[in-house]
C-alpha cells in the first residue's frame, strides 16, 4: 500500500507500507517493509524537463526470523538458528531528472546515496557437537553460552560452557551506498508502459571483510531490472502489472537478511511480479 500528497505545486510527500511472505526451503518469513519520503521540484513547473531532490528514509522489520536446515556460523554448524527483532532503517538522497521527447516518451534519470543500519535482538541456536550432545547456544555482544538440552553421558561432556567470541559484529554493521538509474516511459490513450534499471553498489562496515577472512565472496552490488504496463481507467484510477528481476537476490532491498551465515544465498538471480491500483486525489 502506498499513497502520496502534493503539499505545493513542487512539494510533495509519500510513503508505503507493505508485507512480505519469503518461502526458502521449507523456512517461511514474515516481513515488514516502510518507506517514507519528502520530494522537492528545484524548476519551475512551466518548464518542459523536471528536476528534483529526493529525501527519503525506508527500513524493514520482523518479530523473528527462523532456520531450520543446518547453518554455519563462525566455524560450526548449528542445526537451526534464530534472530529475534532484526531491523534496518535507511537514509537517503536522490537527484531526479525527467525529460520528454517526441510526443509519447520521456526519460528519467536518479543517481543518490544513503546510510544503512542493521541491528537485530537476541540470537539463538541448536547444536550438536562432535560427541553427540545437544546444545542451545545464546549469542550475545560478549560470546557465546551454551547449554545441554538433556542430560548428555557422552564421554569429556559438559552442561554449559561459555566463549569470548561474538558473531554479533557479523550480524549487525552499519553500510553506506551510492546508486543510478534510469527509467523510458511511453503513454498513449490511457496505456502507459515503462522499463527501467538501477545499479547499486554497497561498503559494509565490517561484515564483508569477515565473509572474505573465511574464504567465502561477499555481494557488494546489485542490477536492478523493472518493467511495467498500466492502463488508466478513469483520470484518477488505473490499473497496473509490474516485474522485477535483481542480479543478486535481496541485496541492498532487505539489508538485515544479509549477514555472513546467510552471504552465499545472494550469488543467484530472483525475480517476483505484482499487480494493484493506483488512485490520485
Amino acid at each position: 500500500m502506498k499513497g502520496a500528497y502534493g503539499i505545493t505545486d513542487k512539494l510533495w510527500i509519500d510513503g508505503g507500507l507493505w508485507q512480505r511472505k519469503i518461502t526458502y526451503r521449507g523456512d517461511n518469513e514474515s516481513i515488514t517493509s516502510w518507506q517514507a519520503a519528502l520530494q522537492y521540484r528545484l524548476n519551475d513547473i512551466s518548464a518542459n524537463s523536471a528536476y528534483a531532490i529526493r529525501l527519503s528514509t525506508w527500513g524493514d522489520h520482523s518479530s523473528e526470523l527462523n532456520k531450520a536446515s543446518p547453518t554455519n556460523v563462525q566455524g560450526i554448524t548449528v542445526n537451526s538458528l534464530s534472530v529475534k527483532s532484526p531491523n534496518d532503517v535507511q537514509l537517503q538522497i536522490d537527484l531526479i531528472g525527467t525529460w520528454p521527447f517526441r510526443h509519447d516518451y520521456d526519460f528519467s534519470a536518479f543517481a543518490g546515496l544513503g546510510t544503512s543500519r542493521v541491528s537485530i535482538g537476541e540470537m539463538s541456536a541448536n547444536y550438536t557437537s562432535g560427541n553427540g550432545c545437544n546444545y542451545n547456544l545464546d549469542f550475545t555482544s560478549s560470546g557465546v553460552t551454551g547449554a545441554v538440552v538433556a542430560p548428555c553421558t557422552a564421554p569429556l561432556a559438559v552442561s554449559t560452557f561459555s566463549t569470548p567470541t561474538s558473531i554479533m559484529s557479523e550480524m549487525e554493521y552499519d553500510s553506506s551506498y551510492v546508486q543510478a538509474g534510469g527509467m523510458l516511459r511511453w503513454h498513449k490513450r490511457g496505456w502507459h508502459l515503462a522499463g527501467g534499471y538501477q545499479y547499486q553498489y554497497l561498503r559494509r562496515s565490517n561484515v564483508d571483510q569477515l565473509i572474505s577472512n573465511a574464504g567465502r565472496t561477499p555481494y557488494k552490488s546489485n542490477s536492478v531490472f523493472v518493467g511495467e504496463i498500466s492502463r488508466d481507467l478513469s483520470k484518477n484510477s488505473s490499473l497496473f502489472v509490474r516485474g522485477q528481476v535483481m542480479s543478486n537476490q535481496f541485496v541492498g532491498e532487505i539489508p538485515f537478511i544479509y549477514n555472513s551465515a546467510t552471504a552465499s544465498k545472494f550469488s543467484g538471480k530472483y525475480g517476483f511480479a505484482s499487480f494493484g491500483m493506483r488512485y490520485t486525489f
